[in-house]
């Protein structure tokens, strides 16, 4: 029993900032749509009523509201994980951690394929990926058996994040596979992970900034184009 929470302890100790990190985010989220659904109701009143039928306007507003708080709902929950995301590297190099996870696991079923006993230590861009892929998928499946609140921020976290290193580790693969026309999986798993941060960083902020933006003129702007069509019904 103590072995197995030596084991247990310190994964939901590392998971606090990440869980801190989402919460904070989620509820910042939610405020914030809220009061954009506060003043959106507001226009969408003012649309809905200007041909003088006030019953069109309050349809339009309560339409906005419910639009504004399906869409926060579900904006706070993706920008809680991004940023959950984000805490995790940035204070505990999650991204590199597991990007060498993924390569070990590379070098295993590369092993056990028989090429890396043979001391051939460079494999081919088709072997490189498909073994990618294979530890990919089995990370996945390891981390898909958490459960409770914490289990489930890491999961999601931890999803997003194994996406984006296998993205950016395919990319690095061909490259070095157009270079020198094989793959040295242990100089990739070096090279990748000095900068597998930064790049991880770099992607997710761009994608909260176009996440947000996105889903708050889309939700604009259906909640315009329904109190347009809803003052011009008759009365």
């Amino acid at each position: 029993m103590s072995d197995l929470s030596a084991r247990v302890t310190p994964a939901y100790e590392a998971a606090a900032p990440l869980v801190t990190a989402a919460l904070r985010t989620f509820v910042g989220t939610v405020l914030t749509m809220v009061f954009a659904a506060l003043a959106a109701s507001g226009l969408s009143y003012a649309i809905g009523a200007s041909r003088g039928a006030p019953t069109h306007g309050l349809v339009s507003a309560l339409l906005t509201l419910v639009l504004f708080g399906f869409v926060g709902g579900l904006l706070a929950v993706k920008r809680a994980v991004v940023r959950a995301a984000l805490a995790g590297v940035r204070q505990g190099s999650l991204g590199r951690k597991m990007t060498s996870a993924i390569f070990s696991r590379m070098r295993e079923l590369n092993a056990l394929d028989g090429r890396l006993e043979r001391g051939l230590a460079r494999v081919p861009l088709a072997q490189a990926e498909a073994s990618l892929k294979r530890a990919a998928q089995a990370m996945f499946e390891e981390r898909a058996r958490r459960g409770g609140v914490r289990g489930w921020v890491l999961n999601a976290v931890h999803s997003r994040l194994i996406r984006r290193i296998e993205a950016m580790t395919l990319v690095s693969l061909r490259e070095e596979s157009a270079r020198t026309g094989s793959i040295d999986l242990e100089l990739a798993s070096q090279a990748l992970g000095a900068q597998i941060d930064e790049g991880i960083v770099q992607v997710f902020e761009a994608s909260l900034t176009k996440m947000t933006l996105s889903f708050l003129a889309g939700a604009l702007v259906v909640s315009a184009v329904a109190s347009f069509g809803l003052a011009h019904l008759p009365r």
